[in-house]
């Protein structure tokens, strides 16, 4: 074909792919007839009647088609039921093939796969075939064909008739979201199978006997006259466990007791290891505890549950109690697996008024080296239960849940160590004051909502020092609450580095604990400190409502657990609603308030936040606004309205008016980069009983939660509530003092308008509902009159991402892989095949371009034109990519249609074409498309977060330095290998006539000896000798 022709018809065929793609590209074959056979996979119980399965997998081969598998999946689920192949056992890179019901309740197939981060995503190619669908009171029956390898492009299907492990899955509510519709997380960790299975090896006819279901549809007997159907191969022992030898609490050498001291009978968890008197290569494990669902010990490297050998009891439905052998897997999800080989011998168990026992046997050193670790080696022990019953077959270990595992404060060689391994003993402090009078008056106090009466408030901790021991303060704590409340002293506006104290209402809602704790400073993780420097004086539980009190010193001997009180610090008002039996405080539901800094030791009155100076009377009605509205352009009965203007008496301060169908909040934030990144947010927030209304003043931090200000420079002038609409009026000066948490309204800025539906007596914000619409185009609030539109969604920052995503595909992948090979693969490809390489990938990169460029413009096609030469040195990066690339766009269009003028390559001219279409476009269009996507990328950290941007942005240097390096490097050695093989054409085209100055003698006629000039009487039949490489390229 003709140049032209020939990329045609490439494009051509490539679009049609492209159409094809989401699509089946293999046709079905024929579904199984009547009276056909399956084999049975998996049956969940084993042995179970297939109608009574709660999970049943049955293949066979198709009878039209033989290379595809035909399968039967049946089970008790009322989301989804699926079945996984993978080749390593675990979830990453597993092939799912699922029965779910979609957002309208009807039963559809999904070809989904797993990525290496575990989250399932729907395949874009659907390899699936439908037979049978059906869900009928909570329970799946499908059928459906599958190719055995159906050649998918995308590398989401693994070919069937290899060695897969089967993950068993199910989902028991809702079980997909969005259109097409894609899985959600299923309910509880698949069951696997123990070993790799080749399906296509197993399906074997006849399994079972099949009957015929009334729509003349192949359904699996259910039959007692049914060949007995196989069920999943049970884990081969994979060792001979040692006989099971009776022994009394003196025979065990290594203990763990929770809380430490205490007597077996009444631990929360105990632990006791002995070596196997019949075989020391084994050590006997007894373990018992308060729990309702599974006990267990891990043993781990790094004091973390990653990588963690897990040895655990699990309660079963029938309250029978399954030994388990399991696996933490190394990532960062911590899912807890059951292991491959179950390298575990159980001895003994009893489930009995909430308590597990049990005893078992383990190897020392296991055959298992993928999921057992040696216990001839130290490790970090950690002691885990968990209360959610687990409905798994196999038995696995489900969540611990808020029943975080504790872990011993030192590493331990359990096959040596003696005696008491477990936590320490929490300490006490060395003296306790007397409790304070029930009439004692405390100097300090913060309360929610504040200033109110104490038994309305839902949140009340006061502080006074003790009047027997002044090294003590006495704390007072009160609220509305089924689980817990603490108060926490922070050295930052975050729960990192806390020091808290609590109120814990045990299981049974009988007792309160009084607990000393301590958020770690590289995570949120709240612990239970060893040394509980607490006095506790009295606590109780009434009506859902929490009171106690205690006493702190104000400085203790656990520095490393413990603040000094007499400093400033931020006061975290928390609380929760999980009780706990162990004085644990779990993670609370609602973010805890923040109240300003102060010394507890000395401060007096009242904590609240800190308010505005002054504050203009209440607004009218009247005068020009700014207005904002959803639906956009709506006057009445609108679902969301902002209107902004300049308060009439003090036009230092806007007034905001805001009104809004929620039943939870209803705000409006201020933005510089149309994001909730570093928002300035002002809300109104409905209080739990529905009768008030708080006016608040917030800040979106860069993780996109909202935290409350500590300076409130709101100024609340009237709210209401009434028929589930939210009306409330307010002031804010535009400029504050908070510089650090407040906009400058005197500015352009994007507008969100945002909602959410959960009340709060402190004011926060609960995660909103929807994705808040934003303004279309950024205003001055101070100036600005009229209406803005509003987009429903975030169209601009999604387009902008598509865009810098495709410009770095166009230019840093494409064009600079087409250049190189025009620049340095033609000796070592003389047949032209560099130059297909070079044209298709400067034409995809151009196409690709084109397309990043179309959608920059979508992005911005109701601003107020293009972006202003002239916009304000904040912007120059705007105004330079903007530029820059306009000008890199007009280069990547002429380059080709310059390509087409060309002469042949022996041409007299041709000097010219190489200096236009290389050197003064081609390179320089390189040169100026890398310091655009460049500076694109440092733009690009205002669509996720400044840090992510400039990641990106070294990353990205560092490959152009890389890059550079490389071009230097290949430049030299062509050029110096050209002029010792005396062969200027090694050389690139723009460093020839240096080369030819330098070689001893001048070529002639290279290239019209080379094109044929030369020959004569050529016979047109027959081929020209194809070139070999140049026996002097560098890249031969």
């Amino acid at each position: 074909l003709d140049p032209p022709l020939e990329t045609m018809a490439f494009f051509a065929v490539a679009t049609l792919l492209l159409c094809l793609a989401p699509f089946h590209l293999n046709a079905c074959p024929t579904a199984p007839g009547s009276g056909v056979s399956y084999t049975t996979i998996y049956s969940i119980p084993n042995g179970c009647e297939q109608s009574s399965c709660d999970y049943f997998l049955a293949a066979r081969l198709n009878d039209a088609d033989p290379t595809y598998l035909d399968f039967w999946l049946e089970g008790n689920a009322g989301g989804w039921i699926a079945v996984g192949f993978s080749a390593t056992s675990s979830m990453a890179n597993a092939d799912v093939l699922a029965c779910a019901l979609d957002s309208s309740s009807t039963p559809v197939l999904i070809d989904a796969w797993n990525p290496a981060g575990y989250s399932n995503t729907r395949d874009t190619q659907q390899d699936l075939c439908s037979n049978v669908l059906e869900h009928d009171s909570g329970r799946f029956t499908c059928s459906f064909a599958r190719a055995i390898n159906t050649g998918d492009p995308n590398g989401q299907d693994l070919q069937l008739d290899s060695d897969l492990y089967l993950l068993l899955a199910t989902r028991s509510t809702t079980g997909t979201s969005g259109n097409p519709p894609e899985l959600q997380k299923h309910s509880s960790t698949p069951p696997r199978s123990p070993s790799a299975l080749n399906v296509v090896s197993l399906v074997t006819p006849p399994a079972i006997s099949p009957s015929v279901s009334s729509s003349e549809q192949p359904v699996p007997s259910t039959s007692s006259s049914s060949v007995p159907m196989a069920t999943p191969m049970p884990p081969t022992p994979p060792l001979t466990c040692p006989p099971a030898s009776p022994a009394s609490e003196s025979d065990y050498r290594v203990f763990a007791r929770i809380p430490a001291g205490c007597e077996r009978s009444s631990c929360t968890y105990y632990l006791a290891v002995r070596t196997n008197p019949d075989d020391p290569e084994f050590l006997d494990f007894e373990l018992e505890g308060d729990a309702q669902s599974w006990i267990a010990i891990g043993l781990s490297k790094t004091a973390s549950m990653r990588a963690t050998d897990v040895s655990g009891c699990v309660v079963q439905a029938d309250n029978s109690v399954a030994v388990v052998d399991a696996w933490n897997v190394d990532a960062p999800s911590y899912s807890n697996v059951r292991d491959k080989n179950q390298e575990i011998c159980p001895k003994s168990s009893s489930f009995v008024n909430n308590r597990i026992s049990c005893n078992f046997s383990r190897p020392i050193v296991s055959a298992d080296t993928d999921e057992d670790l040696p216990m001839n080696d130290t490790y970090y022990l950690l002691f885990g239960r968990g209360n959610t019953p687990s409905t798994a077959q196999p038995p696995a270990l489900n969540y611990h849940g808020p029943l975080t595992p504790v872990v011993s404060d030192s590493l331990v060689d359990i096959t040596t160590a003696t005696g008491e391994v477990g936590p320490p003993a929490e300490v006490g402090p060395d003296g306790c004051p007397s409790a304070p009078a029930n009439s004692a008056d405390y100097r300090l106090y913060s309360t929610i909502p504040s200033g109110c009466e104490r038994a309305e408030c839902s949140y009340v901790v006061a502080v006074r020092t003790n009047d027997q021991n002044s090294s003590f303060l006495d704390f007072y704590l009160e609220g509305d609450t089924s689980g817990w409340i603490a108060i926490g002293l922070s050295p930052s506006q975050s729960m990192l580095m806390a020091d808290v104290f609590g109120c814990v209402v045990s299981s049974d809602g009988s007792t309160v604990s009084i607990t000393d704790a301590w958020n770690f400073p590289s995570s949120r993780s709240n612990v239970r400190d060893t040394i509980q420097d607490v006095c506790p004086h009295s606590g109780f539980f009434q009506d859902d409502r929490i009171y106690c009190s205690f006493s702190r010193a104000i400085q203790t001997s656990d520095t490393d657990q413990d603040l000094d009180l007499s400093d400033d610090y931020f006061l975290l008002l928390a609380t929760g609603n999980t009780p706990s039996d162990g004085g644990f405080l779990a993670r609370h539901e609602v973010t805890p308030l923040i109240r300003p800094q102060v010394d507890i030791t000395t401060a007096v009155g009242e904590i609240t936040d800190t308010g505005p100076s002054s504050c203009p009377s209440a607004p009218s009605t009247d005068g020009d606004f700014l207005v904002a509205s959803l639906p956009g352009g709506c006057t009445s009965d609108c679902s969301y309205t902002v209107r902004i203007k300049k308060n009439d008496q003090d036009p230092s301060f806007l007034d905001f008016f805001l009104e809004g169908e929620t039943n939870g909040w209803i705000a409006v934030g201020l933005s510089e980069t149309d994001d909730m990144f570093n928002a300035d947010v002002f809300s109104c927030v409905v209080g739990t009983d529905g009768s008030t209304v708080s006016i608040n003043d917030a800040w979106n931090p860069s993780s996109r939660s909202s935290n409350r200000d500590i300076m409130q420079d709101v100024c609340p002038h009237s709210s209401s509530f009434e028929n589930g609409r939210i009306s409330c009026i307010f002031s804010r000066a535009i400029q504050t003092s908070d510089t650090d948490q407040d906009l400058d309204l005197n500015s352009d800025l994007y507008l969100l308008l945002a909602t959410g539906s959960t009340p709060s007596d402190s004011g926060s914000l609960a995660r909103h509902d929807t994705t808040p619409p934003i303004t279309e185009e950024r205003v001055n609030p101070a100036t600005f009159t009229g209406e803005v539109g509003a987009s429903e969604v975030m169209v601009r920052p999604a387009l902008t991402r598509v865009h810098g995503i495709l410009m770095v595909v166009a230019w840093p992948v494409l064009a600079v892989t087409a250049i190189f090979f025009a620049a340095f693969m033609k000796p070592a490809l003389p047949n032209g095949e560099w130059f297909q390489v070079h044209r298709a990938f400067n034409v995809a990169s151009l196409i690709i371009g084109a397309t990043a460029f179309f959608f920059i413009f979508v992005a911005n096609y109701r601003r107020n034109g293009l972006i202003s030469l002239t916009t304000s040195s904040a912007d120059a990066a705007k105004v330079a990519h903007f530029t820059i690339g306009i000008f890199v766009m007009l280069l990547h269009i002429v380059n080709p249609l310059i390509s087409i003028c060309r002469c042949k390559p022996g041409g007299e001219n041709r000097w010219i074409f190489n200096l236009f279409h290389a050197t003064l476009i081609g390179y320089a269009a390189e040169l100026f498309a890398l310091v655009n996507a460049g500076i694109g990328l440092h733009l690009f950290g205002e669509y996720f977060s400044r840090d992510f941007g400039n990641t990106l942005l070294w990353i990205f240097i560092a490959f152009v330095a890389a890059y550079s390096i490389l071009i230097v490097v290949l430049l030299l050695v062509f050029f110096i290998s050209s002029v010792l093989a005396n062969n200027e054409k090694l050389a690139p085209s723009f460093l020839q006539p240096i080369a030819r100055a330098f070689s001893k003698e001048e070529k002639v006629q290279v290239e019209m000896s080379a094109t044929g000039s030369v020959q004569t009487k050529e016979d047109p039949m027959i081929p020209k000798a194809r070139k070999k490489p140049s026996k002097d390229s560098f890249l031969r």
